[in-house]
C-alpha cells in the first residue's frame, strides 16, 4: 500500500509543479497591463493566476492529507 502512496504524492506534487508554471508568465502580464493602463488585461491575468494558485494550494492539501496518513499508517 506504500508504494501507492508514494506514487499518488509523486503525481500530485507533478501536478503541483505544472499549475504553478503559468503564474510566474500571468503575474508580469498583469503587472505589464497595469503599467499600460490595461484593467481588461490585467484583471484577464491576475484571474489566471488565481486560479493555479487555487488549483495548486487544493492539490498541496491533498498532498498533506495523503502524507498525513502515511504518518498515522
Amino acid at each position: 500500500m506504500s508504494d501507492n502512496r508514494d506514487v499518488r504524492a509523486s503525481l500530485l506534487r507533478d501536478f503541483i509543479f505544472e499549475a504553478m508554471e503559468p503564474i510566474e508568465r500571468d503575474s508580469a502580464a498583469a503587472r505589464l497591463c497595469l503599467a499600460n493602463d490595461d484593467d481588461v488585461g490585467a484583471r484577464y491575468h491576475l484571474k489566471r493566476a488565481i486560479a493555479c494558485v487555487k488549483a495548486a494550494a487544493a492539490t498541496f492539501k491533498e498532498l498533506e492529507a495523503l502524507l498525513g496518513e502515511r504518518e498515522a499508517a
